[in-house]
Order: C-alpha cells, then sequence, then structure tokens
C-alpha cells in the first residue's frame, strides 16, 4: 500500500477501500478531543449509575442517636420516592416508597425493617401518595400544592395497619368473619342482613323486648361474596368508616379508614390497597 509521505504516520488512524484502493483517512485533533471526552463522560455516568444502585439502601443509615433538633432538621428532606423496607415478621417484604408509609426521621427510617405491622396511606380515586402524613392532617381532602382542590370523590385512605393473617386466626377474632360472628352472637341470632352498597350486607337486629322497642340497624357491614376476601365495615354515625379486608390470598389483613361520604366507593378502596400491595411485595 503506498501512502503519500506527507502525511504524518502518527496521524493516520484507519484506512478505507473505496474501489479496491487504499485511501489513507487523517485523524482531526478536535475528533480525538471530542472522543476521549465522551468516553470519560460515559465511563463516570455507569460508575455513578451502578453506585446509586448500590448504595439504595445505604442513603438514610440509621441514627437513632442523633438530636433531632437542628435547624433544617424534618423528615421534608427525605425523598418521597425512597423505598423503605418492610418485613412483616414470619411474612412478606415490602418495598414501600416513602410517601406512602410512616413519615419517620431520616435518621430512624430504617432502624426498624422487621414489623409486626405497618400503615401507609394514598390519594383515591388514583392511589398517588399524600403530600403530608394524613395523621397530622384534621380532614381527609386537603388541599395540595399544585393540585386542584379534591372533590366528592377524591379524599385520602388512611390504612391504619397491615398484619400478616391465615384462615387459622379465625380461632382468634382476628378475621372479619370472626367478627361477624361475634356480633350476631350479641343478638342471640336474632338478625336479618339487608342489601345495602354495592353488595355490601347490613346486621339488623330483628329480636326486640318489647312491643314499643324497635329493631336495631347497625351501622355494621359484611361481604363474603369473594373466596379471597372477607370485609367487614363499620362505620360512626355522620363520622368515617372503617374497612377491615382479610385478603386470604396475600395472607394480609389490614384496616382502612375513610370519609363516610365515601362508603358507597368501599369496592374500589378495597381493590385500590390491594393494587398498592401486590406492586410493593417483593417477590
Amino acid at each position: 500500500m503506498n501512502v503519500d509521505p506527507a502525511y504524518d504516520e502518527r496521524r493516520i488512524v484507519y484506512v478505507t477501500f473505496v474501489n479496491q484502493s487504499a485511501v489513507p483517512v487523517q485523524e482531526k485533533p478536535m475528533l480525538k478531543t471530542l472522543a476521549i471526552c465522551y468516553a470519560l463522560m460515559t465511563l463516570l455516568f455507569g460508575i455513578a449509575f451502578f453506585s446509586s444502585i448500590a448504595m439504595a439502601t445505604e442513603v438514610y443509615p440509621c441514627k437513632p442517636d442523633i438530636d433531632p433538633t437542628p435547624p433544617g432538621f424534618g423528615i421534608q428532606e427525605l425523598d418521597p420516592s425512597y423505598p423503605v423496607e418492610y418485613r412483616l415478621q414470619g411474612g412478606q417484604i415490602f418495598r414501600i416508597p416513602y410517601g406512602y408509609g410512616f413519615r419517620a426521621r431520616a435518621e430512624d427510617v430504617n432502624c426498624h425493617p422487621e414489623t409486626s405491622r405497618f400503615r401507609f396511606s394514598f390519594w383515591m380515586p388514583d392511589l398517588r401518595s399524600p403530600q403530608k402524613d394524613p395523621l397530622g392532617l384534621a380532614e381527609s381532602r386537603p388541599r395540595e400544592d399544585n393540585q386542584a382542590v379534591p372533590g366528592q370523590n377524591q379524599y385520602i385512605v388512611l390504612v391504619r395497619f397491615v398484619e400478616r393473617a391465615t384462615d387459622a386466626d379465625y380461632a382468634d377474632s382476628k378475621l372479619p368473619s370472626r367478627w361477624f360472628r361475634n356480633w350476631i352472637d350479641l343478638f342471640e341470632q336474632r338478625y336479618v342482613l339487608r342489601p345495602a352498597h354495592d353488595g355490601l350486607l347490613q346486621i339488623i337486629e330483628t329480636g326486640r323486648s318489647s312491643l314499643f322497642d324497635p329493631p336495631v340497624v347497625s351501622t355494621q357491614y359484611i361481604n363474603f361474596e369473594d373466596d379471597k376476601e372477607e370485609i367487614f365495615v363499620d362505620c360512626e354515625v355522620g363520622g368515617s368508616c372503617r374497612l377491615n379486608i382479610y385478603y386470604s390470598d396475600l395472607q394480609l389483613i389490614l384496616r382502612a379508614e375513610i370519609p363516610g361520604d365515601a362508603f358507597p366507593q368501599w369496592r374500589a378502596v378495597k381493590d385500590g390497597a390491594r393494587t398498592l400491595l401486590e406492586r410493593w411485595m417483593v417477590k
């Protein structure tokens, strides 16, 4: 191959063949510099990316003895999407975004990974996390930053606890079906079940101690139509409603609190809570 001697051999980086003849191509200094910079940036990005994955559980190490009083200290500094791990005793592992769960201090958030129960909250109907901890709010429809005023079908569901449960817990009065049995025992089997909201049955006592005593119409409701779920609902007159839900296939039981006027949407709340739990469960 004949090469023009005017070319500096150190500057010839490769040879292309056109019409079966060798054509030397000269590298330009600017392109070489850009190539080196690109390679370095790619390397640094790769190191940073894999380092962030490796340190995901070390962003907020447990430091329970840190003084919580310095200025600027608080939960506002935590990323709402940061995954907090909860391991139910004898049960499943969940990785729940910080914005949904208990708003612990940064120094405490990873101090109690194993627990008998945990809680979380979410907005209906889009299942997003609240901007603030609902336990510190006086209402279930707070106005949040950069959000419209909540409508009638928009509210926060406060899941007071999630625990591991199995069918064997019936004997310990832990399941809604057992609660129902205990409730009707108070009526000495004198009760009827009246159809209520979207498949719920309302418990009504029929036995009366005298002719003038009206039947007791409770604010308790049940639904056992799905063999994978049990629901016992208890509402306060003019107040909130508590949904006690047992997901037998997930081996979980929870208690969720919703505003009383959202009671007809109990089924959507039940399904929303299941969706989030299945999303966070470590397979």
